[in-house]
């Protein structure tokens, strides 16, 4: 039987998401049209729909039984940032996130199975060489949801479009290519034949449509309806039709183009095909319309894109299928997934109740009437490649078989419509390391914290001392205190009985002479302002929010400090931070900075180093430190110097002064207290303004409005007003013990270091000449499986491999790290050596380098 398919334009209507959009609907909505040439299908969501709804018509005429594959439970797609994602199967398409664990989301009774890039440890996402086609409840509530996406900006800097807005099917791109068909549930249409004359209601039902009926439904509910695959215009087709008839045992429809010639010898030929995989949905293979080169390599790359993708159906013969594809070479373990199941023998696929395959081939339909005695019939060798498309495969005994997942519709009265949007920036930042390494801690805290002296869990991740604040320090905070004690009001003149007001947002004048004193003496910043800041952080903040705009880029090198990348995803987004290289000595490539600077003059405002340096441990020298300085002079841009390390330098003895640049107005100097005089927890850090800084240094007459210390004081009055005034007293009281004081204690650490280096002698290390770190290369071979018995439901092999072996080393060895991957340096791990005193340290960096021998070597090749 032939059918004539229309075919859509060569051009689409995409709504541009700058335009103004309604509440109500997107036919409303200004669009512009664009010229699609490279489009996959030749088929239009209306031509789908049309399709399928033939196709259901058929299966239910050719035989009432579900033969082969009886249903579709999920689609398994990798994604970009999981946010985002969310933002989009949930609040625009209306699934409903399920109950689980696992980042899986519901509609219907079926489900997308979404894995993040950075947990799979491929930046590739993964996109249908075709389309899904996905019935809704409602297309009005779908069209006010994808109003909002537009107006919103969430998925601004996505692929994500809306294609086309018919009556009966809006067409809609995802964020990162995939292309969705939207209908509406169909609770009455049918393509079936008039019922009999007949008053039998089972009669009637079943034949005006019913649960399963030819209609735009999933078993009556929404769901996914069809999944297109586009295959290549070689006659390949056909026998895919057969794959899935001789193999599978599937019912298979195959739609022939009718092209009005009958002397066209190829006019016979299958066009569409549509495999049923359970009652009312289909796998749709479409051949390309024609065979141009240039969409042939179209076709090309969109498989490649493909490439992972996995569906999962259920059978009714599982056991014959297994035999018919061991036959011919098909059964394959997926690695990705060894931990959930594995079918290398039969054995194996009906203990985990699972079977996969990934190749269509050529298996003709004369197979069973082959004379030939060898084998050469079960070599894959002998069989054409046809597609690849990877089937999870289970029995209908399978425990999660028709299983009911949770499903919320949207309509269009939903609240969801209408539900608070969150910064799209914050939802790309990147999540907090040292909050996730503290959750991890206490998690497993309790198989540490025991009556056997295991200790608990030492910390070598977050960078603090393990000394603390001088005596001078306490005895200044003793005397304010004390002062504040007073009941004398009109003692105004006394700074330190008012501990409990507002001081100055610059910081108070005792704190600020002193600072002066010691970066003029210390630092040779000689013309510079200073503003006390609640720690090192918010004087980094407010440097960002100072000299960037949403348009602006930033450089830093990886591996980086995890909080300044936040930083400037939170004010100008992901796309502003430009990541340089460093080498494998922790020297950041200056040739790639100049080379990245000249190509982008107009964007890059602001380049940051941080020295001595975090994560690497690894101090710069004044020489290399120029250069950077010249560059960003001669290209006109910011140089931020962290110098929150400035006394944890090697060799200790030496004592020289950090490398800093008073006379170069573009840079700009960050100090802590933090570390040095172990006050972390006071939050007092300062920044360091040349008087020269503005936006017009070579004007003569300097407008004050440009300057850049005054328009910081916009940021510092919004965000703290003004730092604490007894972290203030605090940090005065500290710095009377002078440098001499944290020299002194900085020396306990070469023990430490020593013993950290030598746990990580196995491994490739960076680092141990500067601040309190050291990193370390897990090797490229390391595989960690999945433990035999392990009940571990955080340890997923999808995530990067740092995070796995930081997880594993805090439950099984009681060691906290921070993985590499946070830092922007997947496959390595930071240590810090300052955490504990040197007793404790000793027995950390034991059982540090057993979990390195267990965990990393043991599993290495």
């Amino acid at each position: 039987m032939s059918m004539s398919l229309t075919t859509e334009e060569d051009t689409e209507t995409i709504t541009t998401t700058t335009t103004t959009t309604t509440a109500t609907s997107t036919a409303n909505t200004a669009t512009t049209t664009k010229s699609n040439p490279s489009m996959l299908s030749p088929l239009s969501g209306n031509d789908l729909k049309e399709l399928v709804l033939e196709a259901s018509t058929r299966d239910v005429q050719s035989t009432l039984d579900l033969t082969g594959l009886v249903w579709l439970e999920h689609i398994n797609l990798v994604v970009g940032n999981e946010q985002q994602a969310e933002y989009f199967y949930i609040h625009v398409l209306g699934c409903t996130r399920d109950d689980g664990k696992s980042f899986h989301v519901n509609l219907g009774q079926q489900q997308f199975h979404l894995a993040e890039t950075k947990k799979t440890g491929d930046d590739r996402t993964q996109v249908i060489a075709g389309s899904i086609g996905l019935v809704l409840p409602s297309l009005q509530a779908l069209r006010q949801r994808l109003d909002r996406a537009v107006s919103s900006g969430m998925l601004k800097d996505t692929k994500f479009a809306i294609v086309q807005d018919t009556d009966s099917v809006v067409t809609v791109q995802g964020p990162w290519g995939n292309r969705f068909y939207c209908y509406q549930v169909d609770e009455t249409e049918s393509t079936l034949p008039p019922p009999l004359e007949t008053p039998q209601k089972m009669t009637n039902l079943h034949s005006t449509g019913g649960l399963y009926g030819s209609r735009m439904a999933v078993r009556g509910q929404p769901g996914i309806r069809f999944i297109e695959f586009v295959v290549p215009n070689d006659g390949s087709i056909s026998q895919i039709a057969s794959f899935y008839r001789t193999i599978l045992d599937c019912t298979v429809q195959e739609f022939v183009k009718d092209n009005n010639n009958n002397d066209n010898d190829n006019d016979n030929d299958p066009n569409v095909v549509t495999v049923s995989v359970g009652p009312g949905v289909h796998l749709v293979f479409v051949e390309q319309s024609d065979d141009d080169p240039n969409r042939r390599d179209v076709l090309s790359a969109a498989l490649d894109a493909m490439k992972g993708v996995h569906i999962c159906v259920y059978t009714h013969n599982f056991q014959s299928l297994y035999h018919r594809l061991a036959e011919r070479n098909l059964i394959w373990t997926n690695p990705r997934f060894v931990h959930l199941d594995s079918c290398d023998t039969l054995e194996e696929a009906w203990a985990s109740r699972t079977l996969r395959f990934r190749h269509i081939i050529n298996s003709s339909d004369n197979d069973d009437n082959n004379d030939n005695d060898d084998d050469d019939d079960n070599d894959p060798q002998q069989h054409r490649f046809l597609y690849e498309l990877e089937h999870e495969t289970r029995p209908m005994r399978h425990g999660q078989y028709l299983k009911v997942p949770t499903y919320r519709p949207m309509l269009p009265s939903s609240s969801i419509a209408t539900k608070p949007i969150l910064s799209s920036r914050v939802l790309e930042t990147l999540d907090p390391c040292v909050v996730l390494m503290q959750q991890l801690v206490g998690r497993y805290a309790p198989l540490w914290n025991t009556n056997d002296d295991r200790g608990g869990i030492f910390s070598l991740a977050q960078g603090v001392v393990y000394w603390k604040p001088p005596s001078s320090c306490n005895e200044a905070l003793r005397q304010a205190l004390s002062s504040d004690d007073d009941d004398d009001d009109d003692d105004d003149n006394n700074n330190n009985s008012l501990l409990h007001t507002y001081g100055p947002d610059q910081g108070i004048p005792e704190l600020i002479d002193a600072l002066r004193t010691k970066i003029s003496t210390e630092n040779n910043l000689t013309d510079h302002k200073v503003m006390v800041t609640v720690g090192a952080n918010q004087a980094y903040v407010n440097c960002v929010l100072t000299l960037l705009d949403g348009q602006s880029q930033a450089v830093v090198f990886a591996p980086y400090y995890f909080n300044h990348v936040m930083a400037i995803q939170m004010v100008c987004g992901s796309d502003a931070v430009l990541v340089g290289p460093t080498s494998t000595t922790g020297i950041p490539d200056l040739e790639w900075l100049t080379n990245t600077l000249q190509s982008s003059p107009s964007r890059i405002r602001l380049v940051t180093i941080v020295n001595p340096g975090n994560p690497t441990g690894v101090s710069l020298s004044k020489e290399y430190l120029q250069q950077v300085v010249d560059i960003c002079r001669q290209h006109n841009v910011w140089l931020i110097l962290d110098c929150t390390y400035e006394y944890f330098t090697q060799p200790s003895l030496d004592h020289q002064p950090l490398a800093t640049f008073g006379d170069d107005p573009h840079v700009i100097h960050i100090f802590s207290l933090s570390k040095s005089y172990a006050l972390a927890g006071y939050r007092c850090g300062y920044v360091a303004i040349h008087n020269d800084s503005n936006n017009n240094n070579d004007d003569d007459d300097v407008d004050d409005t440009n300057s850049v210390y005054d328009n910081m004081m916009k940021i510092q009055d919004t965000i703290p007003i003004a730092p604490p005034r007894i972290s203030q007293i605090a940090a005065l009281g500290a710095l009377q013990a002078g440098k001499e004081w944290v020299y002194e204690r900085y020396g306990t650490l070469d023990e430490s270091r020593r013993l950290i280096l030598d746990a990580l002698r196995p491994l490739v290390t960076m680092g141990g000449t500067g601040s309190m770190y050291v990193m370390a290369q897990l090797p490229s071979t390391l595989i960690l499986p999945k433990e035999e018995n392990d009940n571990d439901d955080d340890d997923d092999p999808n995530e990067a491999i740092d995070l796995r072996v930081g997880r594993r080393l805090v439950r099984d060895y009681g060691i906290a790290i921070i993985p590499g991957s946070f830092c922007g340096l997947d496959g390595w791990i930071r240590v810090c050596y300052a955490n504990l005193p040197p007793n404790k340290c000793r027995i950390a960096a034991q059982r540090l380098q057993q979990g390195i021998q267990t965990i990393v070597l043991a599993n290495s090749s």
